[in-house]
């Protein structure tokens, strides 16, 4: 599987870890409006984390809070 992330995304997650180290370790920012598209079940993405909104067929646009990148 090929995986590829928008640098935006990747900005907010140096933002969020930037805002913790100047409020704590429990400052977060919004969940990231996203576009994913993927293979398989989307099940599998939203034990990820990831929360839908819309799907056509295999895109979809949701939710996804900035720490659950990493997982992606």
């Amino acid at each position: 599987m090929t995986a590829s992330v928008d640098p935006r995304l990747l900005h907010l997650r140096e933002k969020q870890r930037q805002l913790r180290e100047a409020q704590g370790p429990d400052a977060t920012l919004p969940p990231a409006l996203v576009i994913v598209t993927f293979n398989g079940d989307l099940a599998a993405i939203e034990a990820l984390g990831f929360r839908p909104s819309t799907v056509l067929g295999k895109i979809a646009t949701g939710w996804l809070s900035v720490d659950a990148l990493d997982k992606f």
